[in-house]
């Protein structure tokens, strides 16, 4: 049983040197299928990330932070299998 939801995330970037400080926010529009409750696997621009999560995420990578809210836009969970 599969179950599909969509997440929005917004990427904030940060790139700071001895004079500037730059920010950035990106927004990203992912979709999830929920293979069993312990794995999600996220499909976007950047590829699959597979995550033992619920409801949120956040991910740090150098000076990449990910945080996303995840919420299921259909109402309800449909079995596609």
């Amino acid at each position: 049983m599969y179950s599909s939801y969509s997440a929005r995330l917004w990427v904030s970037v940060s790139v700071s040197n001895a004079l500037n400080v730059y920010r950035n926010q990106i927004y990203l529009q992912y979709n999830i299928l929920i293979v069993d409750s312990n794995i999600w696997v996220i499909c976007g621009n950047l590829g699959y990330i597979r995550v033992k999560v619920f409801f949120q995420l956040q991910v740090g990578i150098k000076n990449y932070l990910i945080r996303g809210v995840f919420r299921n836009t259909k109402g309800l969970q449909e079995d596609i299998s």
